[in-house]
């Protein structure tokens, strides 16, 4: 049997064994079985497929290793088309930004890095509006004014999804 066959005959078992477990119940072997895996899917021949492993295994380290999640989240999102797999580049966009944002002190570029994704998904997933508000709040970079304008037009538009 040749290394590739090999491979896929792992990942078939993997993705075998991931179809037995719970999502939410066994997520720490899910986690485990994703970072697996994306070792065994060739990104040069099967780009989003690797990509997707990436993906998903940035979302279930959220919680677990921040910093990880970040990482793989940038892999998968140097493989996603804006156009072409827009959810997916979505969701990349926004679990940086949001887990940058969740960091305390954030640096002046690292505030920059979270506004730069979060900005990428605001228009579609406008909720993410409260969350730039805040990081404008507090960004040193650039001119106040703009910062607080920009803040300002956060602010309302996070108002502006409140349901009377």
């Amino acid at each position: 049997m040749t290394e590739l066959e090999d491979r896929r005959t792992r990942l078939s078992a993997l993705v075998a064994q991931l179809d037995l477990l719970d999502p939410v119940r066994d997520s720490g072997k899910v986690r485990e079985l994703m970072a697996e895996g994306s070792e065994l899917v060739d990104r040069a021949l099967e780009p989003r497929r690797w990509a997707a492993f990436r993906s998903r295994y940035a979302s279930l380290s959220e919680s677990v290793d921040p910093v990880a999640a970040i990482g793989a989240y940038r892999e998968a999102l140097a493989i996603w088309d804006p156009s072409a797999d827009r959810d997916s580049w979505l969701a990349c966009h926004e679990g940086i930004g949001w887990l940058l944002a969740l960091q305390a002190p954030l640096s002046p570029e690292q505030q920059r890095e979270a506004i730069g994704h979060l900005e990428c998904v605001v228009e579609e997933r406008p909720y993410q509006a409260a969350v730039l508000a805040r990081l404008y709040q507090f960004l040193t970079l650039g001119d106040p004014l703009d910062n607080w304008k920009k803040r300002m037009g956060y602010l309302e538009r996070d108002a502006a999804l409140v349901v009377r």
